[in-house]
C-alpha cells in the first residue's frame, strides 16, 4: 500500500467511493478517466443485474469502478492493472473497507497471469478507457478472450473512447470474433458523454454461423446481447472447437497466443490487412 496519500471521494449516485492520490509519482492511473463515469452509471441503472456476481476488472486504474461494483453487492471484485499500480489499487480497497470481496493483481495485457487459473468463476469483465494506442486493442482482446476462454458464460462491460482516428473498434471485435452490442447512453444517462461508447461483448458459438438475434432496445436483459455468431479461425493442429471440453485450457491459452501474434503483426484498417483477416478467417 502507499502511505504518503491525499483521499479524494467521490459521490457515485447514492455510494460514496474514497481514492487514495498520491502525492508524488502521479501518472495516468492515479485518476479516474472519462469513461470510468460512464460505467459508474450503467452500473448504478441496472445494479439488481449485479448482486451477488463476480467481476474482474481490467486496467483498473484507481479501482473506482471495481469498487463501486463491490459496494453495489458483488459477490467477489478482482481489480487488475499493471505491476507498478497493484501498491495503489490495495490502498484503494483499504481506505473503502472492501478487503473482504476485492483483490488486486498484476495482469499486463497480451500476457497470461497465473491467477487466472486460481479463479472460480467471472459472471463480468469491466474495462473502460483501456485503449491509449494502436497496440493495445489486441492485447486487450487477448486478456478478455482468455477470460471468456475459461468462462464461457462471461459478459465484457466495455466503455470506450476512441483516441485512434486510424483505428477501429468494430474493426478489431470482428478480428477477434467476439459477439457485440452497443448500447446507447441514453438508457441510462440523462446527458451521455459523446465521446464515449458502450458495448456489452461476450463469447461467441465457435462451431454454427447463425443470423444475428434482434436486440431489444433496452439493454436490462443484458444476458441476451445483439449477436452476430461467426466462425473462430483455429489454427492447426487444432481443428476442433476450443468450445471442446476435452481440450486443456492450456492449450486454448497457446491457440490464443498464436492468435495474438498474427493479429499483432496485420495492418490494423489497410485493405491489405483486411484482405490477409477475411482469408484468414475463413473456414
Amino acid at each position: 500500500m502507499i502511505n504518503d496519500v491525499d483521499i479524494t471521494e467521490y459521490n457515485c449516485g447514492d455510494v460514496l467511493i474514497k481514492l487514495a492520490v498520491p502525492k508524488s509519482d502521479v501518472n495516468f492511473s492515479t485518476f479516474p478517466w472519462p469513461c470510468a463515469f460512464v460505467m459508474i452509471k450503467y452500473l448504478l441503472n441496472f445494479r439488481s443485474k449485479f448482486i451477488g456476481k463476480s467481476f474482474l476488472e481490467i486496467g483498473s486504474g484507481t479501482g473506482i469502478v471495481g469498487l463501486l461494483a463491490a459496494k453495489l453487492g458483488a459477490g467477489r471484485v478482482y481489480l487488475t492493472d499493471l505491476p507498478t499500480s497493484i501498491s495503489l489499487l490495495n490502498s484503494n480497497i483499504s481506505v473503502n473497507n472492501v478487503d473482504d470481496k476485492v483483490s488486486a493483481f498484476p495482469w499486463i495485457w497480451g500476457t497470461y497471469s497465473p491467477e487466472i487459473e486460481d479463479l472460480d468463476n467471472i459472471d463480468f469483465v469491466i474495462a473502460s478507457d483501456v485503449f491509449y494506442s494502436g497496440v493495445d486493442y489486441n492485447t486487450v482482446m487477448f486478456n478478455i478472450c482468455l477470460i471468456f476462454e475459461k468462462f464461457s458464460n462471461a459478459k465484457c462491460l466495455l466503455a470506450y473512447q476512441n483516441r485512434n482516428v486510424n483505428n477501429s473498434l468494430k474493426h478489431h471485435l470482428t478480428k477477434w470474433k467476439l459477439s457485440y452490442a452497443q448500447i446507447p447512453q441514453s438508457h441510462f444517462l440523462n446527458e451521455p458523454n459523446l465521446e464515449c461508447q458502450f458495448f456489452i461483448l461476450s463469447k461467441l458459438s465457435l462451431l454454427v454461423e447463425a443470423p444475428a438475434l434482434s436486440s431489444s432496445k433496452s439493454p436490462s436483459n443484458i444476458g441476451l446481447p445483439a449477436t452476430i455468431f461467426l466462425p473462430l479461425f483455429i489454427p492447426r493442429p487444432y481443428p476442433s472447437s476450443l468450445d471442446n471440453p476435452l481440450l486443456p485450457f492450456r492449450t486454448k491459452l497457446s491457440v490464443l497466443s498464436n492468435i495474438l501474434l498474427i493479429l499483432s503483426n496485420l495492418p490494423s484498417n489497410s485493405a491489405s490487412g483486411n484482405r490477409f483477416s477475411s482469408s484468414l478467417f475463413k473456414r
